[in-house]
């Protein structure tokens, strides 16, 4: 029998206080391996981070959700009307060595359907008649044999095709609608098979074959959600923070669990590709879509990019990595001619998208507008073919941008797949044309299209389709085909859980740019009011990220769920028992109104003046200044009546009256900060989504500490590094080229063709800043906390990396030297040789830690020369080649490790590093350090060619005295080189003398502990159960996703160790099959995946019960000897009775919403019960059901950590403790 409980924080905690301040953000939780590059080694500590849930365990509900109530019982279990795909990858934890290869990654690309299971709370209606079919129809069929592998059975798909069959299926169209249909005219037959989803006019549909069990194709937009699709009106969806927000969270996980939400709510509303994530760089402050992407460094957005792909496709749907390529401007993007150096070309603008196609097995590019060298990207052979298929080897499909496909010959022979929105250049009559060599011109109905030169081929059409109908068969869109909408409240449940995790997003994302003399966060408790000024669409609205070049189109965010500033504030400050009165001054009109000179007269009358300005950043235009716009600074018409005054003026007067101005930004990009001096805070909140307000006031008011890194650099002027001049952005006109008609629903073009050269080559981004030394407003990677970090030991080494080529493993140690809790995102850079002429030092590595107040974390990251950014190499142009041609080369000489907070602040460094060590040095292996706990020393052995240092200095052999964490480190004397693989770290953490700190626990109901011991470290996590079947307890600790399990109530050295999971996983105990034996269950979010046994594979059953953010706890309800999972929401307990969905079996009410609540079998009769604890003063009830607790009991002290198990097989569960130093 295994006692529950609630999940741990990362200290061991039962953390589940409301209001916690300062609270850093988590670290999200997902089926999927560790980081690339991330040590896995058990002697390294790894920092255990919980899901959602521990963060905050209340949820503020929306004003206009107030009134209402909680559901009687979960629905989030709800059955699905017909399976569907297993949304998620249980990525094969369990046993295997403690020790993997230097720099091992479990990283595995999707390669098809695993296995399939019914998803109950993913209510998605299969269309009718596309099951997998019978055998005797398979033979009619043959690529239906799901047995064959996805080449094979596209190949056979092609096959059995008639000509007209293999030309409809190169071009999306609307139905087969033409061009005068429109949405108040639509076809009869538009969408006729997917219910509830009416014809639009400018969708993304690519119809099917139903007779051949070819499903239609419907793809919808990001990606600022899910939004912007095939049906006029778009299901609803989560409006999730911007793509520059994610980047700034510098945190994997939480890229990840953003592509797992929007892969999750593409299926669910009826579709099945998702043109997102968007990886071009932010070379240019003013670009009017900087917002949707990842920043301006190449490593940062291929990192997040690759992250949103692996979790998208993990709902089995395909991903479409956008915009392929050199589309970093909105200006002319539709005609406009790109002259690049090719080492900027593949060095820094097609790198992400490298990473795309080799990490992340993208399903799909999307090719761009703009002409590269004179020639347009989506019939430019070097960039779809020489580049993306050749060099990179992936065999995905390209589709092009919005009416981007200008050609039919000459996009054919360049390695074009799949016209968008409708055919025009893939029209039958041109495809008929081109296969005779005879292509005349042709009219679609809007233009006369020209004649063309040359001929195509059906081998060439065939191998067009078998790219796209393969990844089809690969991801299941085939065999389980998505035509319908997930039932609706199956889809409520999702939301509302989607809705929870989008707030801890936007949390995350935010930055602390500046924060003098501690201004922030603001104390609830010492306000008496506060001035919110700002105009409505920042100060009173929620902040999306729009998805078209219509600022208001966004995504369809259920009303509920969207939190503006002002609300936001009065949630947060009612969550925390505050009083304080919050006054809004929304801005209406321009600097001489009322509303503008009210609120300048009333700031001075507030506590503290909160400032909400922004942008207006958007599709199809650049920002015409990097100044906060004004009423004169619109670009496009529609733009005209969001801000009406200058808002810089705004921050200058406010804070010229109350010195407690705090100036919070919603901007797509860099701004200018002239004002900055002025005031002493400034947070960046970039576009938050639904959960603009709540997210912004949990910073603010210190709910939530922010961890956020700016992925732009803030620049000082106007006109300075990649838009310095004129010719480098927007670009000169040029008569060589004819202009290209705009789309008047999608951005404003002119007659001009522009040619923009990117003549500042690599100095993009901080490398101008760094190759000029200039200092920027503000530096790339820079965010600040409520605590403080050092960084300290640095150690690099070198290795063999899990590419098999050479690596350095750089080891430093981070420590929160504040005096809260914080999360840091550390970076790594590395300097190449003079040989690569490099303008400056390079990303390569990044990590996010999470710290108590002074708690130090060892991280270990892995530069890997055969890593797909080329972390150690540059490229090299070929003589009188293409931009295209060239090769990469790693060059000789020393390079240079430089670790720290910002691209401009990296405060450790090693020079002289080569990859490969002399042949000439010895190799050594150290010999190891030991630790003793029993004395609190350490002892340095004595190795020829090796000394050992700590904490910078070298150290003697011998036995030395330590306290709290200490880190040995090995180093090679002149001389000699460490041997491949030797151990040349070793950290320990000492212990207090058992007696004082330690394990307390009690076989009885009284006060006298009967074992005591110390175990582990006090900074492991620590899980209860029985793991041998003996009828016993006993604790397991874990650090990272390695486990120490001791099968008896005492100290000593761990009986058995294992490996499970990821680092950032949930970990629930119980007996879920009833043998008698405790195993593990990894929850993310609201998913729980099973596992009978500790070996590898996949998850023996997954379920979904409730929603991420509720509190879960274990136990046997009904005696059956099964444990299964209980829910608790405040002060309400939903009870289930199996390891399935559906509704509670049980609900019930005991103690108070703040009361930490334990579960156990308290009387021996085989029932697990509840118990709450208050303080020391625990109340314990025999029966699942309200009324007065049958024990009372003080136990132990209010700050112990507490634990429940049944310690010496006598059947009845009772407490233990845990104290630490």
């Amino acid at each position: 029998m295994c006692p529950g409980w609630f999940e741990r924080s990362p200290s061991g905690r039962l953390d589940i206080t409301e209001g916690h301040p300062a609270r850093a953000p988590p670290r999200y939780t997902r089926p999927r391996r560790t980081a690339p590059g991330r040590a896995t080694s058990a002697d390294l500590h790894i920092a255990y981070r919980s899901s959602t849930a521990d963060r905050r365990v209340h949820r503020r509900i929306p004003s206009s959700r107030r009134q209402g109530t909680h559901p009687a019982r979960p629905s989030a279990g709800r059955e699905a009307t017909a399976p569907v795909p297993l949304r998620f990858r249980l990525w094969a934890p369990g046993p295997r060595s403690n020790h993997p290869e230097p720099g091992e990654s479990t990283m595995t690309r999707h390669r098809g359907l695993v296995r399939r299971a019914i998803y109950s709370a993913l209510g998605v209606t299969l269309f009718a008649g596309l099951m997998v079919p019978p055998a005797s129809a398979q033979e009619d069929m043959p690529w239906m044999d799901t047995s064959l592998p996805p080449e094979e059975r596209a190949t056979l798909l092609i096959q059995a095709m008639t000509e007209e069959e293999k030309i409809e299926q190169i071009a999306m169209e609307l139905d087969n609608a033409g061009p005068t249909n429109d949405n108040e005219n639509p076809p009869p037959d538009g969408n006729e098979d997917l219910p509830g989803c009416e014809w639009y006019d400018v969708g993304r549909h690519l119809e099917g074959m139903l007779e051949k069990g070819i499903p239609s194709i419907r793809m919808i937009n990001g990606p600022s959600g899910v939004g912007g699709g095939d049906c006029r009106d778009d299901p609803s969806a989560t409006g999730l923070p911007s793509g520059i927000g994610v980047a700034a969270s510098f945190d994997r996980n939480l890229a990840y669990e953003w592509g797992d939400m929007a892969g999750a709510e593409v299926r669910a509303n009826g579709h099945a590709v998702f043109l997102a994530p968007g990886v071009n760089l932010g070379r240019v402050a003013q670009a009017g879509r900087n917002f949707e992407y990842f920043g301006e460094d190449p490593y940062l957005s291929g990192v997040m990019g690759v992250e949103q792909i692996l979790a998208i496709q993990s709902n089995d749907v395909h991903a479409n990595v956008k915009h392929y390529a050199f589309n970093e401007q909105e200006t002319n993007r539709r005609s406009m001619n790109t002259i690049i150096p090719p080492r900027a070309a593949h060095e820094l603008y097609l790198l992400p998208f490298e990473m795309a196609a080799k990490d992340g097995d993208v399903a799909s590019m999307m090719c761009s507008f703009p002409r590269i060298y004179g020639v347009y990207a989506c019939e430019n052979p070097e960039l779809l073919t020489d580049v993306a298929r050749e060099r990179w080897d992936w065999h995905g499909y390209i589709l092009s941008d919005r009416r981007a496909t200008l050609s039919t010959i000459d996009s054919i022979d360049a390695g074009f797949d799949l016209e968008f929105p409708r055919r025009v250049y893939f029209s039958e009559e041109r495809i008929r044309g081109a296969l005779a060599g005879d292509l005349g011109p042709t009219d679609d109905g809007e233009n006369e299209l020209p004649a063309e030169e040359g001929e195509i081929t059906w081998e060439q059409i065939e191998t067009m389709l078998h790219r796209r109908f393969t990844q089809m068969f690969k991801f299941g869109l085939v065999d389980n085909p998505v035509t319908g909408f997930m039932e609706e409240d199956a889809k409520e449940d999702l939301l509302a859980d989607h809705n929870d995790r989008a707030l801890a997003m936007a949390e995350d994302s935010m930055v602390l740019m500046k924060n003098d003399d501690g201004t922030l966060p603001l104390d609830a408790g010492a306000l008496d009011s506060v001035a919110v000024i700002g105009a409505r669409y920042f100060a009173e609205d929620a902040k999306f990220g729009p998805n078209s070049p219509n600022l208001d189109s966004t995504v369809n965010a259920p009303d509920e769920y969207i939190v503006g500033g002002v609300e936001g504030i009065e949630n947060t400050l009612e969550d925390l028992g505050s009083d304080t009165e919050v006054v809004p001054y929304f801005i209406d009109a321009g600097e001489d109104s009322e509303d503008y000179t009210t609120a300048i007269e009333a700031a001075d009358d507030h506590d503290a003046a909160i400032i909400m300005v922004g942008d207006l950043s958007v599709e199809g235009s650049d920002r015409s200044t990097l100044r906060l716009p004004g009423p004169d600074d619109v670009v496009d018409p529609d733009e005209e009546g969001y801000i009406n005054f200058d808002q810089e003026q705004l921050i200058r007067d406010v804070a010229a009256v109350n010195p407690n101005t705090v100036v919070v930004l919603k901007n797509g990009g860099p701004v200018l900060t002239g004002w900055r001096d002025q005031v002493p805070a400034i947070l960046e909140a970039w576009y938050p989504g639904q959960t603009d307000g709540d997210a912004v006031a949990n910073v603010l008011f210190g709910v939530v500490n922010p961890s956020g890194k700016l992925p732009m650099t803030f620049p000082i002027t106007e006109r300075e590094a990649a838009f310095a001049t004129e010719s480098q952005f927007p670009g000169i006109p040029t008569d060589a080229f004819e202009p290209q008609p705009g789309d008047p629903e999608f951005g404003t073009e002119t007659d001009e063709v522009l040619e923009s050269t990117y003549s500042e080559d690599l100095e993009m981004g901080y490398r101008w800043y760094e190759a000029h030394n200039i200092a920027p407003a503000f530096a790339f990677g820079h965010g600040l906390s409520y605590t403080t970090f050092d960084y300290s030991d640095l150690n690099v080494m070198r290795l063999t990396g899990s590419s098999g080529e050479p690596a350095l493993r750089v080891n430093f140690t981070v420590t929160n030297t504040g005096d809260v809790r914080g999360a840091e995102a550390p970076q790594v850079y590395l300097t190449l040789p003079d040989e690569a002429d490099e303008p400056s030092k390079r990303l390569v590595q990044f990590d996010k830690v999470d710290l108590q107040p002074g708690a130090s974390e060892r991280v270990s990251l892995v530069i890997d020369s055969g890593a797909s950014n080329h972390p150690f190499s540059y490229f090299v142009p070929e003589p009188n080649g293409t931009w295209a041609d060239g090769e990469w080369a790693t060059p000789d000489g020393p390079f240079t490790v430089h670790v720290g907070t910002s691209s401009a602040d990296t405060a450790l460094e090693e020079a002289g590093l080569t990859l490969t060590a002399p042949p000439e040095l010895q190799p050594v292996t150290p010999a190891p350090v030991t630790f003793s706990d029993t004395n609190s020393t350490y002892t340095v052995p004595s190795t020829p060619g090796v000394e050992y240092v700590v904490g910078g200095q070298v150290v003697a052999a011998g036995t030395h005295t330590g306290s709290g964490m200490v880190t040995v480190m090995a180093r090679a004397l002149d001389g000699f080189v460490l041997a491949p693989g030797a151990t040349a770290e070793w950290s320990h953490t000492f212990t207090a003398p058992t007696g004082q700190f330690g394990f307390f626990l009690n076989d009885a109901w009284d006060t006298t502990a009967n074992h005591v011991f110390m175990y582990g470290r006090f900074a492991d996590e620590v899980l209860i159960g029985d793991w041998d079947g003996d009828g016993t307890d006993s604790i397991t600790v874990r650090r990272g996703n390695v486990f120490y399990v001791n099968n008896a109530p005492r100290g000593g050295e761990a009986e058995h160790v294992f490996v499970y999971g990821r680092p950032g996983d949930t970990v629930l105990v119980g007996d879920w099959d009833g043998d008698g034996v405790d195993t593990l269950a990894v929850r993310r979010g609201a998913e729980y995946h099973v596992k009978n046994n500790l070996a590898g594979g996949p998850a023996d059953q997954v379920v979904v019960y409730g929603r991420s953010g509720d509190q879960v706890v274990v136990g046997d309800w009904d005696g059956d000897t099964l444990d299964t999972f209980a829910v608790r929401r405040g002060a309400q307990y939903f009870v289930k009775n199996t390891i399935a969905a559906g509704e509670a079996d049980q609900v019930v009410v005991y103690g108070r919403a703040g009361d930490i609540t334990l579960a156990g079998d308290w009387d021996g009769d085989g029932d697990d019960t509840f118990a709450v604890r208050r303080g020391a003063t625990y109340y314990v009830k025999n029966t699942i059901a309200a009324g007065e607790a049958d024990i009372v009991l003080v136990y132990g002290r209010a700050g112990d950590e507490v634990y429940v198990g049944d310690w010496n097989g006598d059947g009845e569960d009772t407490l233990g403790v845990r104290r630490a130093p």
